[in-house]
């Protein structure tokens, strides 16, 4: 997807053109799997497939971080999308704790990558009325029975130490050097609205945008 403004990312990123540096698409080179999506999960998706001996392109209308996953606010928050105690609820308590553990593994893997910028500062729920004050006590009392972080600043903050902000443009287009040198190939300025109109040829197709 296009997009008419820059984000903050754009504004503020070093001068340099999304496709500088990406292998381009070398017709003569068969193809086993097409990305449709030059995001954090589609370059992702092409490293790993990559590392396991594929040979593999990434389609992008506008280049790596051009949509969503560079125009982002750039948080790293830990657990589910839905609050920890929330997700105790809707997937039982074992699945909230497991899903909770893998995602703050993924964080300290994240903070590793010297693309990423991550800045551990922690974030804080703030309780907008008593309602949401009474919410954030049982959100806080979940984490601390499962042995997570969580802090109670007063009675309407609840600080998590563990979350952290990253520059998630800097990270997609340090995804896309990884993967260029892995020999993932990419076609830049391609607009797919259909997997049977495809630029390139392959027998696996995946979408992620």
């Amino acid at each position: 997807m296009q997009h008419a403004g820059q984000s903050w990312w754009h504004d503020h990123a070093d001068a340099v053109s999304p496709t500088v540096g990406l292998r381009p698409f070398d017709p003569s080179r068969s193809v086993d799997l097409v990305v449709v999506g030059a995001g954090g999960a589609g370059l992702s998706c092409a490293i790993v497939a990559a590392k396991a001996g594929m040979r593999v392109c990434v389609i992008d209308v506008a280049g790596p971080g051009s949509g969503a996953a560079g125009r982002n606010g750039g948080l790293l928050l830990a657990g589910f999308a839905s609050f920890f105690h929330d997700a105790q609820s809707m997937y039982g308590e074992a699945a909230a704790i497991t899903g909770y553990q893998l995602t703050l593994a993924e964080l300290d893997r994240v903070s590793q990558s010297p693309g990423a910028r991550v800045r551990c500062l922690g974030s804080s729920r703030i309780a907008f009325d008593n309602d949401e004050a009474r919410d954030l006590q049982a959100h806080h009392e979940a984490l601390r029975a499962a042995g997570f972080d969580s802090q109670l600043r007063s009675d309407r903050e609840l600080y998590i130490a563990s979350d952290a902000t990253f520059d998630p443009l800097s990270r997609v287009r340090s995804l896309a050097t990884d993967a260029s040198q892995l020999g993932v190939q990419f076609v830049v300025g391609t607009h797919v609205d259909s997997l049977d109109k495809l630029p390139v040829e392959a027998p696996i197709k995946v979408v992620c945008i």
